[in-house]
């Protein structure tokens, strides 16, 4: 159920009135809890409608048996019912005011509180992302390594720099971890890594892993310091990624 189709149908008023099948009540309440207007609009209308019953209430009055020569002043008219009215109506402000003030609160924890669950589902995240990574070049056939395996991460081509990454002495391999576009589960892959003009490493075949991304491994004798381009193309198919990485020894 859409923002556009609710007010077109006037959807807010008829669930505030018990008046929606229950398939729509369920669609209602699934948008209107994460939409503000939506929730202000419900908000409202309650107030009005428990403040239209209110008075109503406070305004039945028991007409007592008149003798038929009295003359009876109109009830609109009695000072026991104008009374009535205005303590009705100043508890309907009173009441309003409160709700007012108990709505901003609440807004405002909710908002804080999303915000709260976007840091935690970010940071959860990132930490998945660099065990994935660990448990990447950890996966690496213990004989090809004589030393510790750098990580880098590549990232399609931005304006915002290009990532280098330092190959220590007696590394044998540089352990790279791509994350290509969304594609079918069998799909493969081919990726190749230039130095200039020349391809030094060609990778045919990979696959993502469970995190959706691919971990290759690139042996270090190949990548002298300087600037590289890895490009990832789908085997037999189109290229689908272009990454820029900068080694320093």
């Amino acid at each position: 159920m859409t923002h556009d189709q609710i007010e077109r149908g006037e959807i807010a008023e008829l669930y505030v009135r018990g008046r929606l099948k229950d398939a729509d009540r369920a669609a209602f309440e699934e948008h209107y809890f994460g939409c503000d207007a939506c929730f202000e609009e419900v908000q409202r209308l309650e107030q009005f409608i428990a403040g239209v019953r209110e008075m109503d209430l406070e305004s039945i009055v028991e007409p007592a048996p008149v003798p038929a020569p009295v003359i009876v002043m109109p009830v609109w008219r009695q000072p026991a019912f104008l009374g009535a009215m205005a303590a009705c109506l100043a508890m309907g402000v009173l009441s309003g005011w409160a709700l007012l003030v108990d709505r901003a609160r609440l807004t405002q924890e909710v908002a804080e509180a999303r915000r709260v669950s976007t840091d935690a589902a970010t940071r959860l995240q990132m930490a998945e992302r660099e065990l994935a990574m660990r448990r990447a070049a950890a996966a690496v056939p213990a004989p090809s390594l004589a030393g510790s395996l750098p990580l880098l991460m590549l990232e399609a081509t931005r304006a915002d720099g290009v990532p280098a990454i330092e190959v220590p002495a007696g590394s044998a391999a540089l352990a790279l971890w791509l994350e290509p576009p969304p594609a079918a589960d069998a799909t493969r892959y081919r990726l190749e890594v230039l130095h200039g003009n020349d391809v030094v490493v060609m990778l045919p075949g990979l696959r993502r892993n469970s995190y959706g991304a691919l971990a290759v491994s690139v042996p270090a004798e190949k990548l002298t310091a300087g600037a590289y381009r890895a490009r990832l193309l789908v085997d037999g198919g189109a290229m689908v990624g272009d990454y820029r990485f900068q080694v320093t020894r």
